[in-house]
């Protein structure tokens, strides 16, 4: 493959991965809930209103569904606590807790690997363009790096 045609892959492999990175980005952030304290949830709890909790893969994110409602609430709570003995921490009561579906979420794959992403290709993009710039000015034709170069000719006559 010709360094040209390799250059022009690489260019249009940068905008693709680019593009589908601010497409994952406005996406996940046109889908934003509100954030209530878990205290909240409890007293909810208590008034029988929530229908499921869901808990993610970190452990401390919550989506909370009420009965009735179609927009979910967000929360979070401690790493280490179980969402259970949080409630009843906070005077929920067993029947109460039992009446709420509580569901588990492993952690998605892609989530990490886009946080991966998101770190590493911006030095990736200031890499691979200081050195495309350093190849392109190194080339034959080029007077960049020339200036340290003595073209003095013996001048005779």
């Amino acid at each position: 493959m010709s360094g040209g045609r390799f250059r022009n892959i690489f260019v249009y492999l940068i905008i693709l991965v680019a593009a589908v990175f601010l497409v994952f980005n406005f996406s996940s952030q046109s889908k934003k809930v509100d954030e209530v304290p878990i205290s909240e949830i409890a007293a909810a709890a208590k008034e029988g209103k929530i229908e499921r909790i869901v808990v993610f893969g970190d452990h401390s994110s919550l989506k909370v569904e009420f009965r009735g409602s179609k927009e979910p609430i967000l929360s979070r709570k401690a790493e280490d606590a179980d969402i259970i003995e949080v409630l009843r921490n906070l005077g929920v009561s067993e029947e109460e807790i039992a009446a709420i579906t509580i569901e588990y979420q492993a952690p998605s794959g892609w989530a990490s690997w886009m946080n991966l992403l998101a770190g590493i290709l911006p030095a990736l993009l200031f890499v691979g363009l200081f050195y495309f710039m350093l190849r392109q000015a190194q080339g034959t034709n080029s007077q960049a790096f020339s200036f340290g170069k003595s073209r003095a000719r013996l001048f005779t006559g």
